[in-house]
């Protein structure tokens, strides 16, 4: 078993402003082998991160699943996510960067301070739903496009 860490990053904002608000544990991996000499990472503080980013665990592992092309499990009684293939933490920072850029960040002032919110639709089938970020500092409303994510049909 190998493992991989390193020191609270920022969500968002500057990543050398040692005094950011918003942190965040980076991804902690080990490395164990799977059955049939596959190698399979696993990600030791996901429920960390994820409490960080207030958003739930299963979100985040949808968002890596979808973004490796791979399948992901959780281990809720010893809170472990299993990523089936050999991945660095260097490399799911990235995926994570990404959600975190889509998901999480507001568009408008980049504030992480964001909920989700459903517009639209009125139980009119003619109309959508649209998926939309809520931030909680400037007020914006902005529209997550459903069909370019995976996770939007989520």
């Amino acid at each position: 078993m190998t493992t991989q860490s390193s020191n609270p990053l920022n969500i968002g904002g500057l990543a050398t402003d040692p005094f950011y608000r918003y942190k965040m544990p980076a991804i902690t991996v080990t490395h164990k082998n799977g059955r049939n000499g596959t190698r399979n990472t696993v990600i030791t503080n996901l429920s960390g991160v994820a409490y960080a980013l207030r958003r739930p665990v299963p979100e985040l592992l949808k968002h890596f699943g979808g973004s490796i092309g791979t399948m992901v499990k959780y281990d809720d009684e010893n809170d472990l996510a299993t990523v089936n293939g050999d991945f660095t933490s260097s490399q799911l920072q990235a995926v994570l960067s990404e959600y975190i850029d889509t998901f999480i960040l507001c568009s408008v002032c980049g504030d992480p301070g964001t909920r989700y919110g459903m517009k639209g639709g009125g139980g009119s089938k003619k109309k959508n739903p649209g998926l939309f970020l809520s931030c909680g500092a400037c007020g914006a409303m902005t529209c997550i496009d459903c069909d370019e994510h995976r996770l939007g049909k989520w």
